[in-house]
């Protein structure tokens, strides 16, 4: 009997699984295109407009991918509205967070846009202060310093060639110790 039972639960485990698998993943869903793609860029833009730290592609020791170049990576390549989109962002939203990664996006589509980030195009916002995680190093920055960085070193880095599944990142919210 015992045998019965462990071989239907490894059946129905099995099945499971097998079904899981041939589920199509968020970048199947988003160059189908489509109503679940457009929720899919629908989330990518509020995930990427309440940043409040400017993660790198992989956080903790384990390299966790991060929700913002999660929706950095759906915006900028598949948004038909990317370049409005991360204009919006980074003109009406506060976080500075938020607004990097706009930079960022805006950078990736059109490298000439660094003229639009210089310190003096930046104003009173190239001062502030940023929260940021790379890898295991939680640091704070000023806006300009992670402008430039973006500039000389190219916002790319904080997209993905693979897109992970939003389920498989990690948010890179203040933490106590980051708060102010």
């Amino acid at each position: 009997m015992r045998s019965v039972i462990t071989t239907l639960w490894l059946i129905v485990a099995f099945a499971a699984t097998s079904s899981f698998a041939e589920l199509p993943s968020e970048e199947a869903i988003l160059k189908a295109g489509g109503a679940d793609a457009s929720a899919i860029v629908q989330k990518a833009r509020t995930t990427l407009s309440i940043q409040q730290v400017f993660g790198s592609r992989g956080v903790g020791y384990g390299g966790q991918p991060t929700s913002g170049c999660w929706a950095l990576t759906v915006i900028v390549r598949y948004d038909k509205e990317a370049k409005e989109i991360l204009d919006e962002i980074y003109r009406l939203y506060d976080e500075p967070a938020a607004k990097l990664y706009a930079i960022a996006g805006l950078l990736i589509l059109d490298p000439l846009h660094k003229k639009d980030f210089t310190p003096e195009k930046l104003g009173k916002l190239a001062e502030v202060e940023v929260e940021r995680l790379d890898g295991c190093i939680g640091t704070s920055s000023t806006v300009r310093a992670v402008v430039e960085e973006l500039i000389e070193h190219g916002a790319t880095r904080y997209t993905y060639e693979k897109l992970p599944s939003i389920y498989q990142t990690t948010d890179c919210t203040k933490t106590p110790h980051t708060q102010k």
